[in-house]
């Protein structure tokens, strides 16, 4: 405000004024209106933050909601077979819901993980089927009516939910169980793979070889 009023001191000088016509007590007026203002720096700010938000809402227009696909947690993975659902998501139904049972309370918290405005079911689905197919972020938060940034805090709050229990989750052989499982690797196939214990999302491909 004070360089508004700089500037119309600049311009509604005597000279000025004189070139239109207008009258020293007008130009006095006008100014002691502009000090009163000024010396309401509160009403000052709000005066200024009102114009401010309305030159944006001017600029940027109505917002609209991008149109994404709705519905598809509630009426499309319900019906599922086991199969579909361990295709998109790389899990049975009932690992999923164990899951869900054991990271609600994790991802509910809002001074552990920061306050949830997403349901933990639409958090799950989304964050697993990211992880488990080449989808990208856009088609996945379409596809689960999420916007990116929003989708992105589903991400970040899932695996780090995961990591605070993969210690409870994930546990290396030991003993006769350690000795069994790598009995099974060395059977695999005509080649032999020692020293394996486990695998992690992979499969065996059966290839014949020419003689």
């Amino acid at each position: 405000m004070g360089k508004l009023k700089t500037r119309l001191r600049v311009a509604l000088n005597p000279i000025t004024f004189r070139t239109y016509q207008v009258s020293h007590r007008l130009l006095e007026i006008f100014m002691n209106v502009m000090e009163e203002i000024e010396s309401g720096e509160s009403e000052d700010e709000d005066f200024e933050n009102f114009f401010l938000i309305e030159n944006i809402r001017r600029i940027r227009g109505n917002q609209q909601k991008p149109a994404r696909i709705r519905g598809y947690i509630e009426n499309v993975i319900p019906r599922y077979t086991t199969k579909q659902f361990r295709h998109h998501f790389r899990m049975m139904p009932e690992v999923f819901e164990m899951l869900e049972n054991h990271l609600g309370p994790l991802l509910s918290d809002s001074e552990a993980l920061g306050r949830p405005v997403i349901p933990v079911r639409t958090q799950l689905l989304s964050t697993v089927w990211l992880l488990s197919t080449p989808d990208s972020f856009r088609s996945v938060s379409e596809k689960f009516d999420l916007g990116k940034s929003s989708l992105n805090d589903c991400v970040r709050r899932v695996v780090q939910a995961l990591n605070s229990i993969a210690n409870q989750v994930i546990r290396w052989p030991t003993g006769q169980k350690l000795t069994a499982s790598k009995e099974k690797f060395m059977l695999l196939g005509e080649n032999p793979m020692p020293g394996v214990v486990g695998a992690i999302d992979g499969c065996y491909i059966y290839k014949e070889t020419k003689h």
